[in-house]
């Protein structure tokens, strides 16, 4: 049945790598959340983009679906899981997507606002029930991060060996254009996630691991020039290192992987053009023109006048684009479709209603995360929401920097993690044969 394929090899790649992603999708959610990334790594080694348009965020989401999928086909899934469809984060996020998809009929641009609100369901809602999903197996987490730090450190390469062939005044380096904001993403996550490893992780290979890939996740970070995922970053990582600190952690180990850290960074500034260093770090030195240097606060007001022009239910998903376009880039060739602040972009689109619901959604959903933290008497468990709990603030705050809320998986994919780590384990069954203290005490 197979032979055929011989004749066509790329319908034979296309088998095999689907056989693959089932089986990996049959073993853990992780692997699907981990390799989400692949994308720019594949784009990068071909020079090109071989993917159909729209294909990656469909692949994604079906490779996800199955790893959803499969489990509870096999009866795998503890029942209670479903309890968690009632946590705010979630309720908050289904009746944002109902209001978009309520004022989607007012956009004035219904294209556009179609494929944003596709988007929010494929990747947003998606990653929030696979975090969800992979937060109640706990022992899988340090698995997504590997993953998730491979894919980051096979793009900081690729990006790595463009430097000696791209003009040298480009202050932007990323796998293909519209991959330059999620490489500035995925560097950031590598960066506070390499400093996790190098803490916590359970095996001395994993912590070398980390500490040899941490100069790559700079360089990915830092060659994209993006400024709201450094600025993500950098508080994310703050937050990281006091939330360790805090914990069973030496002060000692955390005195050496700052030091790590320091020597890393002196080691990649030598690397990285000066141009995309200095884009990037302006929002943390202050040089440059700031956040007027590409129109954000021109786009903030743009969206502050929209909503009040539209208080009550905006003026419709995806409708910014011709609403504030008159106001910020009145020519044709204006391409800024979102206001670059997800608090802003929902409040002039689906009105005061939608503001407050994306508030209320990141507040419920770092408050319970950091609330799971405090909570936590058992160090491992603490670790875990610590780094759950960083790349939720990064993400938070990138975006409101950059980005449209289509673009927002990761803060949704945090939000999911947090809430399935509060969901408790299931006590183990006390052995036949054995009295009540027993079994109290198996519970406990």
């Amino acid at each position: 049945m197979l032979v055929p394929l011989t004749l066509r090899p790329t319908w034979g790649i296309v088998v095999v790598g689907l056989a693959l992603l089932l089986s990996s999708a049959s073993v853990s959610i992780a692997y699907p959340l981990g390799l989400s990334g692949f994308a720019g790594p594949v784009t990068g080694v071909l020079g090109h983009d071989p993917f159909p348009a729209r294909a990656v965020p469909l692949l994604i989401f079906a490779w996800i679906a199955a790893a959803l999928m499969l489990p509870l086909i096999r009866g795998g899934w503890d029942r209670g899981v479903a309890t968690l469809v009632r946590s705010p984060p979630v309720m908050l996020s289904i009746a944002l997507f109902a209001l978009m998809l309520l004022r989607l009929p007012a956009s004035s641009d219904p294209s556009y606002g179609d494929f944003k609100l596709e988007l929010f369901v494929i990747s947003n809602l998606a990653l929030l029930a696979a975090g969800i999903v992979l937060g109640t197996k706990p022992e899988r987490l340090e698995l997504f991060l590997l993953l998730s730090l491979l894919i980051d450190a096979i793009s900081g390469l690729l990006v790595l060996r463009q430097f000696g062939s791209v003009a040298a005044s480009t202050n932007r380096y990323g796998l293909e254009d519209q991959n330059v904001i999620s490489l500035g993403i995925q560097g950031a996550q590598g960066v506070m996630v390499t400093t996790y490893l190098m803490l916590k992780a359970s095996r001395l290979w994993r912590q070398l691991l980390a500490v040899a890939l941490l100069p790559i996740a700079i360089v990915a970070l830092l060659a994209s020039g993006s400024r709201g995922p450094v600025l993500g970053g950098a508080a994310g990582l703050l937050i990281l290192l006091v939330l360790l600190a805090r914990s069973r952690t030496s002060a000692l180990r955390v005195l050496a992987v700052v030091a790590v850290f320091i020597a890393a960074w002196a080691a990649v500034g030598t690397v990285v053009p000066a141009a995309a260093a200095q884009r990037a770090l302006s929002v943390l030195t202050g040089s440059g023109s700031g956040v007027s240097s590409n129109g954000r606060n021109q786009l903030w007001v743009a969206a502050w006048q929209t909503m009040l022009r539209h208080p009550l239910l905006g003026a419709g998903t995806g409708s910014f684009a011709h609403e504030g376009r008159s106001e910020v880039c009145p020519g044709p060739g204006c391409l800024d479709r979102y206001p670059h602040n997800v608090v802003l972009e929902t409040g002039a689109e689906l009105g005061v209603i939608g503001a407050l619901i994306t508030v209320a959604f990141l507040v419920t959903s770092g408050g319970g995360i950091l609330r799971l933290w405090r909570r936590s008497r058992d160090d491992v468990r603490r670790s875990r929401a610590a780094i759950v709990f960083a790349l939720f603030v990064a993400a938070a705050i990138t975006s409101l920097l950059t980005g449209d809320i289509s673009g927002d998986g990761p803060l949704w994919l945090a939000a999911g993690l947090g809430i399935g780590l509060g969901y408790p384990a299931p006590a183990s069954p006390a052995p036949e044969g054995r009295g009540r203290g027993a079994q109290a005490r198996a519970r406990s």
